[in-house]
């Protein structure tokens, strides 16, 4: 079970990837882009998803949890 999130909370999340590697049939994914955010807001209805400020672009998403991976780099 993942960790609760909390307002305050500092949180990471791909976004891209630096390359793929091909074993001839499928591709794989190498060296994740993390996009980074501060909890501002947690839903009253899932506690799993969050709105956080990005700290790219100063702007507000929704993220969940499950669904976008995002992970706690440090509590707040």
């Amino acid at each position: 079970m993942p960790i609760t999130p909390h307002v305050g909370d500092m949180i990471r999340w791909i976004i891209d990837y630096e390359s793929y590697v091909s074993d001839g049939d499928s591709l794989y994914p190498r060296q994740p882009i993390y996009e980074y955010g501060i909890i501002i807001e947690i839903s009253s209805a899932d506690p799993y998803s969050v709105a956080g400020a990005t700290s790219g672009h100063g702007s507000v998403e929704i993220i969940h949890m499950i669904v976008d991976g995002f992970e706690i780099v440090s509590k707040g």
